[in-house]
């Protein structure tokens, strides 16, 4: 997920997307992938991983 899809989602603003989607990383939740525009999250569970 994009910082862009879940601002849409959680109808909030870029700004806060980014921070939740870093502190949700940090709480091991999320893993990232790319940096900058193109950083991507994805869920952190064992077993799952992203369809390419």
């Amino acid at each position: 997920m994009s910082t862009k899809k879940y601002e849409s989602l959680a109808a909030t603003s870029r700004a806060t997307a980014s921070r939740e989607l870093i502190e949700l990383e940090a709480l091991g939740l999320l893993s990232a992938t790319g940096a900058g525009r193109s950083t991507r999250y994805h869920i952190k569970l064992e077993g799952w991983a992203p369809s390419a």
